[in-house]
């Protein structure tokens, strides 16, 4: 219609135009009749310049969406979601490798351009984990620590005791910026500390909690300032002071009732004292047989066993570890 067929709508985007419809009843409900229509409105739709499309491939987004598929997986029993995130790790492994070792951020098209960023290493490390918790594969371990190294040989800057977001080995950077707050996704520096906690958790080499502690105590001020652009540390944080306590051998009662009283002096330990279990049990972890009444003690952060206590001095220390009231 000369002055469009829609008169009056709330936005006024569509007023005078002609809105394609169907206005009488007795046109011919067909497939075919459809098909015929919509023949001519492709027709009349390629003679006018197209809409951009977006087809680049984010090394990021990516890493994310390999992370979900991996998780996924485990909780729903698809086979064929790791092999998916198998498909797409590989071809970010490779593919967006380098001819200097680093990685790229973006491909179009084929075209790889920029080099990637802080967060482009932490979440592609940290779906390297997720793939390893889904398949028990230990090439992706190697893979993870591989990209901790790079991690820190690229992007930490000592003169800001901090993580840059930028690879240092850009001559050409005026600025070094830092970021702590989430955006669309996770913070660099917040993934990278949930990195170095599960490789802490996988290995029980206590490198790695010494290193998750050194970036909790660099973002400790951030997150405490803004803690609600700071989800995912403050999801990390609470999940790194579960401690569960395993009392071996066969201890006066007076002794169980200590650990639960020490237990409860700690606010940022949030875990439980189990059940006392028989020595021979856990012979491996406890090659020490212990005294009757001195029982051993097993501290377990997640997947790992922390090496035996056999003192309640020696437990309280190792509680005081865990203890830090700037993030607790």
């Amino acid at each position: 219609q000369a002055l469009g067929n829609v008169p009056d709508e709330a936005s006024g985007e569509y007023r005078g135009n002609n809105v394609l419809t169907i206005q009488r009843a007795d046109e011919p409900n067909t497939e075919a009749w459809y098909e015929q229509a919509f023949d001519v409105l492709r027709l009349a739709r390629a003679k006018r310049p197209h809409p951009g499309v977006d087809h680049k491939v984010l090394l990021e987004w990516n890493a994310c969406w390999a992370s979900a598929l991996s998780t996924a997986a485990v909780w729903l029993d698809r086979v064929d979601w790791l092999h998916e995130a198998t498909r797409i790790l590989d071809r970010l492994w490779l593919g967006f490798r380098r001819a200097d070792g680093g990685l790229w951020q973006v491909c179009t098209d084929g075209e790889y351009r920029e080099r990637a960023t802080l967060d482009g290493y932490a979440h592609l490390a940290d779906a390297t984990l997720a793939q390893y918790f889904g398949t028990g594969d230990p090439g992706m371990i190697d893979r993870c620590m591989a990209l901790i190294d790079e991690v820190y040989e690229r992007f930490w800057n000592p003169d800001l005791n901090a993580f840059q977001l930028a690879d240092k080995h850009v001559s050409h950077l005026f600025a070094s910026p830092t970021e702590w707050m989430d955006n669309a996704t996770p913070a660099g520096t917040s993934v990278l500390l949930h990195v170095l906690l599960s490789l802490f958790h996988v290995s029980g080499d206590v490198r790695w909690w010494e290193k998750y502690q050194a970036v909790q105590a660099i973002i400790a001020g951030s997150v405490a300032s803004v803690p609600t652009a700071s989800t995912f540390a403050l999801r990390v944080i609470r999940g790194a002071t579960r401690a569960h306590i395993r009392i071996l051998g066969k201890p006066r009662e007076e002794a169980i009732r200590e650990v639960a009283q020490l237990v409860r002096r700690f606010p940022s330990v949030k875990g439980s004292v189990q059940a006392p279990e028989d020595h021979e049990k856990w012979s491996v972890l406890c090659p020490d047989q212990p005294r009757a009444d001195e029982p051993s003690y097993i501290v377990c952060l997640g997947q790992t066993c922390l090496a035996p206590l056999y003192s309640l001095e020696a437990l309280m220390q190792t509680l005081e570890g865990f203890d830090d009231p700037e993030v607790g």
